[in-house]
């Protein structure tokens, strides 16, 4: 989320050192895209995903996919460089059906990433 953004590039030592702003006019106006591979997002932000972005944005904290995992979750090691990890909101229990294409969505980016996401010969050298 665009409010939450600036807190996010402080605690991330990952994204505060390669990270920047990048527009993104298919997604809504409360949601913001900091990135180090503007090419990789034609795949990332696909149709289905803007879909669940836009109706659920709400219940949309953050995603964050990264190589160079300096986060730390409380409680947690950090014993691999790479993380994906998508945050959310939870709505009133009655609602809890919302996050049902969020959920869907989360795990459609491990496997997005896995197989389709790879970084351009270029990026690689960034």
């Amino acid at each position: 989320r665009k409010r939450d953004l600036k807190t996010m590039l402080s605690d991330r030592p990952d994204l505060r050192e390669y990270a920047a702003l990048t527009s993104s006019d298919r997604l809504p106006d409360t949601l913001a895209v900091a990135t180090d591979c503007p090419e990789l997002l034609p795949t990332l932000l696909h149709a289905p995903v803007i879909k669940a972005l836009s109706k659920y944005s709400e219940h949309f904290q953050s995603l964050h996919i990264t190589d160079q995992n300096a986060f730390k979750i409380e409680g947690q090691t950090n014993e691999f460089s790479h993380l994906l990890l998508c945050e959310l909101r939870l709505p009133a229990a009655h609602q809890m059906e919302q996050l049902n294409l969020l959920q869907e969505m989360c795990f459609h980016f491990v496997d997005l990433v896995a197989t389709k996401a790879k970084l351009p010969k270029d990026a690689r050298k960034r």
